[in-house]
């Protein structure tokens, strides 16, 4: 949850522990989501956790991401069965809270991007390619747009490369020939000027 008191972060304020995939400091502090530390992390990546005072990282599996998500399915979790259909039923809230959020059901209310976005989960394919150029509606697409399959969704997250959703989709569409591929942009013009010449 990247913004002030969204549902995201509320769940997380009210979680013992975070387990934390493929998460890297330059995407999102820890500092923003654990600033009283009071949240212990599992960390899962490919890479060792980079730990400080609000990453407490108290278990830390190295490797296939994929993989270690797989064998972990593979085990449950005793607790009574009052407890779990509580902490699911609180899921759903969660879930409920989180859409409606995006997508307010208000008649008068005014288009958004998520509509937009919303669009697009509707009439693009799953082999769609799609490329994301850093702006606000980098922070839409991310987390409205739904894909399905792996390598479908490019986008520069941490450093945000400005102009980097026409090179990707150039990259793409020379990659995944029979795939659609769809370029979102902000404004970047002057960041991609030489690859639209070279392109022409």
């Amino acid at each position: 949850g990247a913004f002030s008191w969204d549902v995201a972060r509320r769940a997380v304020s009210r979680a013992d522990v975070v387990v934390a995939v493929g998460y890297d400091f330059a995407e999102l502090p820890a500092e923003y989501w654990n600033r009283d530390c009071k949240r212990l992390v599992v960390h899962i990546d490919r890479i060792a956790a980079e730990i400080d005072k609000y990453y407490p990282v108290r278990y830390e599996v190295v490797g296939n991401i994929n993989r270690t998500l797989q064998f972990m399915l593979n085990f449950s979790v005793d607790e009574p069965e009052a407890k779990r259909l509580r902490r699911l039923k609180e899921i759903e809230e969660f879930k409920r809270d989180f859409l409606d959020q995006l997508y307010p059901t208000e008649e008068t209310r005014l288009l958004k991007p998520s509509d937009i976005v919303k669009v697009l989960n509707e009439v693009l394919s799953d082999e769609t390619v799609v490329t994301v150029d850093v702006g606000d509606h980098k922070v839409w697409m991310s987390r409205c747009l739904v894909r399905r399959k792996p390598r479908k969704y490019l986008v520069s997250n941490g450093l945000s490369a400005m102009g980097f959703s026409l090179p990707a989709a150039i990259s793409a569409k020379t990659i995944f020939r029979d795939s659609p591929v769809l370029c979102t942009r902000d404004h970047e013009e002057t960041q991609t000027g030489y690859t639209n010449y070279n392109l022409r």
